[in-house]
Formats: structure tokens, C-alpha cells, sequence
């Protein structure tokens, strides 16, 4: 019959197999056990890039200043035909024209600008009238004395200054038909001024052709 271990014994034993087995299965279960992962921090999230420095704006072009208009050139005065020893002269060279001639003193001096133009035909007291008379004389004139005008050995008929410019002194007149009948009767004109000389009013003269005088006078146009 065997002997039943004492009570106290069989709890010892019972202890050290139960602290055995803790010896054995402690360290694996340490080894297994996952230790609590370290949660990474949160990303910080990169700066936004800093934006390009905005371009300036070019300037507007400014317009560019506008040339000033050119000045219109001064009429030139065209020669475009010849009758004995008048021409015929026009602005640009464009209608209505002239008929023109330069009037010398006695020594070959050019002292005055004869020229004539057609008008339409006017009724005066003289008669009708188909052009003006124009004669330009130099400045220093006597103006009270005015111009006269003498066809070949006939009488000399006189008419007042109309006025004075930087460049001389005007006669202008209507020229009626019957004196323009006896220019392309005559051969020569005369016309006298009177200027101061030596202190004293002096008579000068000019003489005018009129040779080809009809034929300029015919070209011309009112």
C-alpha cells in the first residue's frame, strides 16, 4: 500500500511545477509582445512657394508728338507764253493769268510792274470795262501827285495811288475798252511819277512796249 505524500508536500510540489512553467513561458511571451509603436509626428506641411514678384507693367507708349503741318509753299509766278514784249504770267501756272511787263527809266533802270488782267464785262461811266490796269512803283513816291499814263503823242490821263506795301506803291484802274483800243493802236506807253530829289519833287518816267500787245491781250481769260 503506498504511502499518500503529506498534504504540505504535495502543495510545494504543485508551487515550484506552476513557478517552473512561469520561468519557461515568461520570457517568450515578453519577447512576443509587441511594444507600442511609436506614432510618427504629422508631417508639417512644406510652405507654399512665395510668388514671383509681379513684373511692372511696361509704361504705355506715349504718342508721338504729331510733326507740325507743313506750310503751304507761296504762289509762284510761271511765265507761260510770250507776245512781243509782254508775258504772260500765271500763279502755279494755273488760270486765270496776266499779261505782264517791266517798265525802265530813261538810263535802263526796272522802276515799275505793268500789268494788266481780265475782269467780266462792267458798265461804268467810262464806258464798258473788260480789265484793270495794275502799276507798282517804288516807295518814296510823292503820292499826291499820282501816276499818269500816255499812249504814243496823245494826252496823258492820271489816276491816284490805291495804296502802299513793303514792296512799293499800287496804281490800280479799271482799263475801259476804249483805252485798251488805243494800247493795240499804239507802240509805246509812258508813265511818270513824282519823287523827291535834291529836296526837290522830280518827274521820272517809264516806258512800256507795246509791241505784241494785242495778242496778249486776246489770250487772256477772265
Amino acid at each position: 500500500m503506498h504511502r499518500i505524500p503529506h498534504r504540505s508536500s504535495l502543495i510545494r510540489n504543485v508551487v515550484m511545477s506552476l513557478a517552473a512553467a512561469a520561468a519557461l513561458t515568461g520570457p517568450a511571451m515578453a519577447q512576443t509582445t509587441d511594444a507600442p509603436a511609436t506614432e510618427a509626428p504629422a508631417e508639417t506641411p512644406a510652405p507654399a512657394p512665395a510668388p514671383a514678384p509681379a513684373q511692372a507693367e511696361p509704361a504705355p507708349a506715349q504718342p508721338q508728338a504729331q510733326a507740325a503741318p507743313a506750310q503751304p509753299e507761296a504762289p509762284r509766278q510761271v511765265v507761260v507764253a510770250t507776245h512781243g514784249d509782254w508775258n504772260i504770267v500765271c500763279l502755279n501756272g494755273d488760270k486765270p493769268c496776266i499779261m505782264r511787263q517791266i517798265g525802265k527809266s530813261a538810263d535802263g533802270r526796272e522802276v515799275m510792274d505793268v500789268s494788266i488782267r481780265r475782269i467780266a464785262a462792267q458798265q461804268t461811266q467810262a464806258g464798258t470795262v473788260e480789265a484793270v490796269l495794275d502799276v507798282r512803283v517804288p516807295l518814296g513816291i510823292l503820292l499826291r501827285e499820282g501816276l499818269s499814263m500816255q499812249i504814243d503823242s496823245g494826252e496823258a490821263q492820271r489816276a491816284a495811288y490805291s495804296i502802299c506795301l513793303g514792296d512799293g506803291c499800287l496804281m490800280r484802274e479799271p482799263l475801259p475798252n476804249a483805252v485798251v483800243a488805243n494800247l493795240k493802236k499804239g507802240a509805246v506807253a509812258k508813265f511818270g511819277f513824282v519823287a523827291p530829289q535834291n529836296n526837290q519833287p522830280t518827274k521820272f518816267d517809264a516806258t512800256i512796249s507795246l509791241t505784241g500787245f494785242t495778242a496778249a491781250f486776246n489770250s487772256l481769260e477772265p
